[in-house]
């Protein structure tokens, strides 16, 4: 085979590649005929039940918060200040079920009302930890609100035996 006769193969392959790929995405856009391509119609239509979103908008920012918490701590913890260990430990725990929980709420998970609970707890907790340094660290005090926020959404959650407790 000469090269002309190998360009030609090439770019024949090519286009019946371009039209497989096209056929298949043209049937998948027909099989799925709910997509929309407008965000505030997604939003809408596409909202968890009960409430859901709310959890996973609640526990998203609480990672994030944490985080960054997280970051300025062992950046301390790194020049000696051994004062922010303990909310370094707390903003570990509450980065971890807040994730997990995220990640459950999103899955709509039987599990999600009893981590939950926990999640309110370790929450709560970080929240107080955080607040002794949120006067002179603004990434402790964003933590500290995220957990707040968080401890009032997770307790809409928590499974009645546990949350009492």
């Amino acid at each position: 085979m000469d090269r002309r006769n190998w360009l030609q193969s090439g770019i024949a392959l090519s286009a019946a590649m371009a039209a497989t790929m096209a056929g298949a995405a043209e049937r998948k856009s027909k099989a799925l005929p709910h997509q929309h391509h407008h965000a505030d119609e997604t939003a809408q239509c596409h909202e968890m039940p009960g409430g859901l979103d709310h959890l996973i908008r609640a526990t998203s920012r609480c990672v994030s918060a944490a985080d960054i918490c997280l970051a300025h701590c062992l950046e301390l913890l790194g020049q000696g200040d051994k004062t922010m260990a303990a909310c370094a430990r707390s903003v570990v725990e509450t980065r971890t079920i807040c994730d997990a929980l995220r990640v459950l709420a999103s899955q709509k998970s039987k599990a999600t009302h009893q981590v939950a609970a926990i999640a309110a707890d370790l929450c709560k907790a970080c929240e107080a930890e955080c607040r002794k340094h949120a006067e002179h660290h603004t990434q402790c005090k964003d933590c500290a609100d995220a957990c707040a926020e968080c401890v009032k959404v997770c307790g809409q959650f928590a499974t009645p035996s546990q949350a009492a407790g």
